[in-house]
């Protein structure tokens, strides 16, 4: 039994970690194509994005997540720690570690982790608060260089316009 969950927990890791390239793919204006074939464009589409995430992580920036519209795109079947843990392998395996933060819609109060074992902040937006306010108003604005995963095109635009200082 232990076999089968371990091997459904990896099947929910790699959905997020492919979850996590295509909302940044969105973000940056690129669009994936529905088809579940993986196309040459689409190909080209991810080793592009691929290739600004090596360059990212060769600078300083952090990579904020928007956790819960990621959880979203996966029709909610992936808990947030098991997020958490995605994105930690994913940021790890690209040189980001310590230079990411998944911000999450509510909690109990406004708060923020750093769980070092993984790598990863969490951001709590609280009981009145949502991660889109979080991520627009406080954390792209508190960082230089940001690269936002999301597929909300509203708060992509909320995060262009922060960064400018607008």
């Amino acid at each position: 039994m232990a076999v089968g969950r371990s091997g459904e927990r990896q099947r929910r890791v790699r959905h997020v970690l492919a979850l996590l390239v295509l909302q940044a793919l969105h973000v940056h204006g690129l669009r994936a194509p529905a088809a579940a074939r993986k196309s040459a464009s689409l190909q080209g589409k991810l080793d592009s994005f691929e290739e600004t995430v090596v360059q990212f992580a060769s600078g300083a920036g952090t990579v904020i997540v928007d956790g819960d519209n990621v959880r979203g795109k996966s029709g909610f079947s992936v808990s947030h720690m098991e997020l958490v843990r995605a994105t930690s392998i994913w940021a790890d395996q690209r040189g980001l570690e310590g230079r990411l933060v998944v911000c999450i819609d509510h909690g109990s109060s406004a708060d923020a982790w750093y769980l070092s074992e993984l790598g990863v902040a969490v951001c709590f937006a609280g009981p009145v608060g949502t991660a889109d306010d979080l991520i627009a108003t406080r954390a792209v604005p508190c960082f230089a260089n940001a690269l936002v995963i999301t597929a909300d095109a509203g708060l992509a635009k909320r995060c262009r316009s922060a960064a400018r200082g607008r």
